[in-house]
């Protein structure tokens, strides 16, 4: 059993009970784990999102109590848990401009949304490839990673850099080629004043791409209209209008 952080390190590990347990047919078992947000060292552990999991080995046997370990499978149980920063969460909506230019490839931070669960970065990402076969989606969009993947990461307040958690895109099979990525990242604290941006690779280009954001500049919660303008923005980007 263990808790990990969303970047991969180990925080906390309880030692495995050697004993075994054979569960009869439709038998099932709870187990309680309760953790009180320290590491192995006893320090609370920074604000952040963990998971917390129990793994176990799952092998058939018969009736005697006899197992066949050369058919055993490792399963786990996990959750997710966010602890939150003593300050509380930054809760923001930011409708930006910051463009960059690097080895050929233009790259516009459009958006920051900040809430209590995630954070969300969004650029307009334009390559000089425009000529590689996809399938269009209604429109002319489609998901995809093909040609804007980016290799990025972000500071708060001239931290460590940081990973993002996730990121996802939406790419554009029409003349313009833009394609809009966003980035997810942890919640940030509400006094966090600066975020600064690096993006080291987009696709198969290589350079140099940096993005700082006054977080104290502006604060707005995002409203549908807000969203729908954004949006509205992105498409006649794409089509020329």
């Amino acid at each position: 059993m263990g808790v990990n952080h969303i970047e991969g390190a180990d925080f906390r590990t309880w030692q495995r009970n050697a004993s075994t347990r054979v569960l009869q047919e439709g038998e099932s078992i709870t187990t309680i784990l309760s953790w009180d947000q320290c590491d192995d060292g006893g320090k609370q552990v920074d604000a952040g999102i963990y998971t917390i999991g129990v793994y176990y080995l799952y092998a058939p046997g018969d009736t005697s109590g006899t197992w066949d370990l050369s058919e055993a499978h490792l399963r786990t149980g996990t959750a997710t848990i966010l602890v939150a920063s003593p300050e509380g969460s930054l809760q923001k909506h930011m409708v930006l401009d910051v463009g960059a230019e690097d080895n050929g490839v233009t790259s516009t931070l459009v958006a920051l949304d900040c809430n209590a669960m995630k954070g969300t970065v969004s650029f307009d990402v334009e390559i000089p490839e425009k000529d590689y076969e996809v399938t269009p989606g209604p429109a002319g969009l489609l998901p995809c990673n093909v040609s804007a993947y980016p290799a990025a990461t972000y500071r708060i307040d001239q931290g460590n850099p940081r990973e993002f958690t996730d990121m996802d895109f939406i790419c554009d099979t029409g003349s313009a080629q833009i394609h809009r990525v966003h980035l997810y990242f942890e919640p940030l604290p509400a006094d966090a004043k600066q975020m600064d941006i690096h993006v080291s690779k987009f696709g198969n280009h290589e350079g140099s791409w940096d993005f700082p954001i006054d977080l104290i500049a502006q604060s707005q919660p995002p409203t549908r209209e807000s969203l729908a303008d954004e949006f509205v923005s992105f498409l006649k980007k794409l089509f020329g209008v």
